[in-house]
């Protein structure tokens, strides 16, 4: 009998990675049901969403976290003349609502013009992945074995617990839960916002009895959403220190990307109207 031939060493990696993958992730949803029953969810229903075919957790989120944490925002451009002056259409465009903003709440229309245009690019990219496999695969992937894991595993158990609870709010039934979609962290909308956040500081900013920060054609939810977050995370007092926690991920790289964004749009709306200026007489 001849001896089956070797089999190539990057096959049997492969072989392994992902088959040790699979025996994890099986493991780690079946975790994830049991505790979703233990927070007081129908077993059934935990059951049919999360065996549902569209459930899967994305594998190359590790490879994701390491490259976004190498970002430098400014480098990239976020600064750019360019950026700043669709930024500026954004700012006039949208006039009434970031003056709502500034009279309710005392956030300058130019942060959150800034925040709107690095978290969704003006709501041009809210993210294409269904919320519920980001939030589970963050979860997924988080090392619980440290205090700072156990913690952000709580966290994202706390996302998830939400999102279910969103039925009739931000999806229509469980069939549709898939269709909400957003960024690999589990965030959407124009803000990226999380279920909690936006259960917790949703504003009906437009008045029309719906809060929506994902419709493509208007803002205003999404501009009192973040007027209402920074000041509840007392931007009034520390700008600095509020904008750090819209995404506390990345240090200080982000909010010194958005406080000079918000700088360089300000100075080029002062340039914008200074013709307009000079015609006023009194």
């Amino acid at each position: 009998m001849k001896k089956p031939k070797a089999i190539p060493g990057f096959l049997l990696t492969m072989f392994l990675l992902f088959n040790g993958a699979a025996g994890a992730q099986e493991k780690s949803v079946q975790q994830l049901k049991t505790k979703r029953v233990e927070y007081g969810f129908e077993k059934d229903r935990i059951e049919q969403v999360f065996s549902d075919p569209r459930f899967k957790i994305y594998h190359d989120l590790p490879s994701i976290w390491s490259r976004a944490k190498k970002i430098d925002y400014i480098e990239r451009g976020f600064c750019s003349d360019e950026s700043i002056e669709d930024g500026l259409k954004f700012f006039i465009s949208n006039s009434k609502s970031l003056l709502k903003a500034w009279k309710e709440y005392e956030v300058g229309g130019e942060y959150i013009t800034a925040l709107l245009k690095m978290e969704s690019n003006l709501g041009r990219k809210t993210g294409e992945r269904p919320v519920l496999n980001s939030i589970a695969s963050n979860w997924f992937y988080i090392d619980g074995s440290t205090e700072k894991g156990k913690k952000r595993e709580r966290i994202f158990y706390e996302e998830i617990a939400e999102l279910l609870k969103m039925e009739g709010v931000l999806y229509e039934d469980d069939s549709e839960i898939f269709s909400l979609k957003g960024s690999y962290g589990g965030a959407f909308g124009w803000p990226q916002a999380i279920p909690t956040s936006y259960k917790n500081l949703g504003v009906d900013f437009d008045m029309d009895g719906d809060i929506d920060i994902s419709d493509p054609h208007d803002p205003d939810d999404s501009i009192g959403f973040i007027a209402n977050y920074l000041v509840e995370h007392d931007f009034k007092e520390n700008k600095f220190d509020a904008i750090q926690e819209y995404n506390p991920n990345d240090g200080e790289k982000f909010p010194k990307a958005i406080i000079a964004y918000a700088d360089k749009l300000r100075e080029r709306f002062i340039e914008y109207i200074k013709p307009y200026l000079l015609r006023i007489t009194f």
